[in-house]
């Protein structure tokens, strides 16, 4: 099972890093967005099914991370995909999995083998968080920098759970030479990339130069 998220892991992290120095909307950053959406979504999918299923890592928590990554992954890809102004009809679904997302971490925070209480209890505040998001979207769509901040945050902190799972949660699979505190610097990139194009998308200006796909 671990080797199988391995193997999910590196080209989603490949085409994520991609995606974030192409040229935004350009076929590069399509094709890269792609691929690194549907690596993480398979990535998410073995990872929670080996969290229910391995009795060594069974844990309600591991696997609803898994999910809540895929949401967040899916509904970005999504905000690219719907025309500014516009709605998908899949959004109502996505809005319902990341309420229940939410719920379910803060039922499973206190019974968590692996997690402090408050890890869990702070998962469930962030997908409630983004599920309200949902909700506001659909009761007002979105267009210009807000939907460019939906697709961006949503996707880098979907890329920062593959990195940390890769840098930090997997460091003991690494060479005894290669393992280093250092590893924490690509970990938390993906984090600190949101947080500077958050800014860039936000700042007032008559043009930014960032858009999306339409198509």
């Amino acid at each position: 099972g671990k080797h199988f998220i391995d193997a999910h892991l590196v080209p989603a992290l490949a085409a994520g890093a991609t995606a974030v120095i192409a040229a935004k909307g350009g076929p590069l950053h399509r094709a890269a967005g792609n691929m690194f959406a549907g690596a993480m979504l398979a990535m998410c999918a073995s990872g929670s099914f080996l969290a229910l299923t391995n009795e060594g890592v069974m844990d309600e928590i591991t696997a609803m991370i898994g999910g809540f990554t895929a949401y967040l992954v899916a509904t970005s890809w999504l905000t690219a995909r719907t025309p500014p102004g516009g709605r998908s009809p899949w959004q109502v679904g996505l809005l319902v999995a990341g309420a229940a997302l939410s719920a379910g971490f803060v039922w499973a925070a206190a019974g968590s083998k692996f997690y402090p209480l408050g890890f869990g209890l702070g998962l469930g505040g962030l997908a409630g968080f983004a599920a309200l998001l949902d909700i506001k979207a659909l009761v007002r769509p979105l267009s210009g920098a807000a939907r460019t901040a939906r697709h961006l945050w949503r996707m880098l902190f979907a890329m920062f759970a593959a990195s940390a799972s890769v840098f930090l949660g997997q460091m003991d699979e690494f060479p005894a030479a290669l393992q280093s505190n250092l590893w924490i610097i690509p970990a938390v990139a993906p984090l600190v990339l949101m947080l500077a194009w958050l800014v860039i998308v936000r700042r007032p200006r008559r043009s930014n130069g960032i858009s999306m796909a339409q198509g």
